[in-house]
């Protein structure tokens, strides 16, 4: 094959070994489902399942468990935090056509919309969603209503149950300072 021709592989099985990265902030939870078993090769990377909630009918804290295998399971949805910046994983020959829900955790293989007071990630908080934020291919969300009530957990998750800001009204309409972007106080009548 030269660098001009196309060619396309149909069998799934063709491919002996495979690499993915995915690129994440340190320090901050996100999710991976991927159609291949895969082992990560970046040190300081944890991944966990979902254990349950602190209250099913108003939960505050979701609780994990670490997952210690070496190997993660193709189709299987996680929940990763990583101490690097960009996490690497070289992917197995085993083949899952459609991810499965696993406690609370909908992976998908292509970008999906976020129903109605499930959860997603967004710079490492889980939020709950209005049913307009999606999440990438190869990532998950969380469905709240699959899951149990248990006390405890190898992490814990604080849940942000806020879908947006609404009403911001000012305390004192007295005389306020007036500022530039770049710190300078101005008039009031100042624009730009």
């Amino acid at each position: 094959v030269s660098d001009n021709t196309a060619f396309v592989i149909k069998d799934a099985y063709l491919c002996s070994a495979m690499s993915y990265s995915k690129e994440t902030m340190p320090e901050e939870y996100t999710t991976v489902c991927l159609p291949r078993n895969m082992a990560c090769t970046t040190s300081g990377t944890k991944f966990y399942t979902i254990s349950g909630v602190d209250n099913t009918d108003s939960p505050t804290k979701l609780y994990l468990t670490e997952y210690k295998d070496s190997v993660l399971e193709a189709g299987v949805p996680y929940i990763m935090m990583s101490s690097s910046s960009k996490v690497y994983f070289n992917l197995g020959s085993t083949y899952v056509s459609a991810p499965v829900s696993v406690s609370g955790l909908v992976g998908g293989y292509a970008s999906t919309t976020v129903p109605t007071k499930s959860y997603s990630f967004t710079r490492g908080i889980l939020g709950v969603s209005n049913g307009n934020s999606t999440v990438n291919a190869y990532e998950a969300y969380i469905d709240l209503s699959k899951l149990s009530t248990v006390a405890s957990g190898d992490a814990v998750i604080t849940l942000n149950n806020t879908t947006g800001i609404s009403n911001i009204s000012a305390s004192s309409t007295g005389n306020a300072k007036s500022y530039n972007v770049a710190g300078q106080r101005v008039h009031t009548s100042y624009k730009g």
